[in-house]
């Protein structure tokens, strides 16, 4: 199956994403990066795409571990020296044993797998964050909405189905619910910031 054009070359992924995020591409990572505590010391970040919050971590003396189905993205992170491999989510029964995990801007592609999705998060780690984008600019009749449609098919297919707050509220609160983790939401805008740990 043929990726989207954008997932071939991180160059254009960057320009795309930069494109779709007003020029707040870096930024929309860094907003991640700083939920992060000082006992966070080895991060689990799923279906990466970029670096960003990797050299974060390489800059605050934190061990990153990134998985992607993308090889050129891993290739990327490969050839900066991190800790990358290229993994297919849907596929693996167990994910390494971290402090956080990390998913940012990628659970709608799981959406008819939650429960197996985070039962390997929640075993792999005591505190998931998640980002998702809650407005879609896929259903913008533009520019920016032809490039959110077309920028989706990661290697199975383009993807039409996407979150918006209420359903990934309710997403959450099922998760929740299966699990025993509750969920903070940290701040709403395009993307939705989440911070779920376990119920105490």
């Amino acid at each position: 199956m043929t990726v989207s054009l954008i997932y071939r070359h991180i160059t254009l992924y960057r320009w795309t994403m930069s494109l779709l995020y007003h020029g707040q591409y870096e930024q929309r990572f860094m907003r991640i990066a700083h939920l992060l505590q000082e006992n966070d010391k080895n991060v689990l970040e799923l279906c990466f795409g970029d670096v960003v919050i990797a050299n974060y971590c390489r800059n605050s003396q934190r061990n990153w571990t990134g998985m992607d189905i993308n090889p050129a993205f891993v290739a990327n992170a490969r050839n900066q020296g991190f800790n990358a491999m290229v993994v297919d989510l849907a596929l693996v029964d167990t994910l390494p044993k971290v402090d956080v995990c990390i998913m940012m801007g990628s659970l709608y592609h799981f959406h008819d797998q939650l429960e197996r999705l985070f039962s390997l998060m929640c075993q792999a780690a005591p505190k998931i964050i998640l980002t998702e984008p809650i407005r879609n600019l896929s259903q913008r009749n533009d520019l920016l909405g032809w490039l959110a449609r077309r920028s989706a098919n990661v290697g199975k297919g383009d993807e039409a189905f996407r979150f918006n707050r209420e359903s990934l509220l309710g997403a959450l609160q099922t998760v929740g619910d299966c699990f025993s983790y509750s969920h903070t939401i940290i701040s709403e805008g395009r993307d939705m910031v989440v911070v779920m740990r376990p119920c105490v």
